[in-house]
């Protein structure tokens, strides 16, 4: 027979749910977060959680919305526009880059306000600084590729290098160039690529700007 679930004494809000989901998903992952993982550590049974979220997706999306929404600390619109759309990378990065499961979802679960947020802001800083409604989509989404690109490469290439040293000791040795480059592969800043991304694409938009 199965243990019985010790009732929280804590009333049960969609609020409490989403936060304690974010606090499994960074003592885990995300994609390991489940309605039963969730309802044990909310002491409630998973039905119960079903009253506020019709599946898992539903709890995702609103999971990575309060996400964003905590993390992002978009920069004052007074900066000028290259300056803020650099700090504003280098931010995102910064979130992603601290919990990179949710990279493989963004695609998956339905945006909400915050990504809303992040790209209303990033059009309008772009829009004022004199570029067309083409050319501030383009910017935006040059630098949501660059920056996801970088979130995923470094996550992978950290996951795959600790796989090879610590569960794959056949195979030392036979990839001598991975060895031999390994030391500089974790010195490589990835922040710094973001940020020299960043330089290289804001140079090619004050060139658009300028013609």
């Amino acid at each position: 027979m199965a243990a019985a679930v010790k009732k929280s004494k804590i009333p049960l809000t969609r609020e409490r749910i989403v936060n304690e989901a974010l606090l499994l998903a960074e003592a885990i992952d995300v994609e390991s977060v489940s309605f039963r993982k969730l309802a044990d550590r909310l002491q409630v049974t998973p039905m119960a959680l079903y009253r506020y979220f019709d599946d898992k997706e539903a709890l995702l999306s609103e999971m990575l919305n309060e996400f964003i929404r905590r993390s992002v600390v978009l920069p004052p619109m007074t900066l000028v526009w290259d300056e803020w759309l650099r700090r504003a990378l280098l931010s995102m990065f910064d979130m992603l880059a601290a919990q990179p499961s949710w990279i493989p979802l963004l695609g998956q679960v339905q945006l909400r306000t915050g990504c809303l947020e992040v790209m209303d802001a990033t059009l309008q800083v772009l829009s004022e600084a004199g570029f067309s409604r083409e050319q501030s989509v383009e910017a935006f989404l040059a630098f949501m590729h660059g920056l996801f690109g970088a979130v995923l490469m470094q996550y992978q290439l950290g996951h795959g290098l600790a796989i090879y040293h610590g569960e794959l000791p056949a195979e030392q040795g036979r990839y001598k160039s991975i060895e031999a480059a390994s030391e500089a592969m974790q010195a490589v800043s990835a922040r710094r690529q973001v940020d020299l991304s960043a330089e290289l694409l804001i140079d090619g938009l004050r060139q658009r700007l300028e013609a």
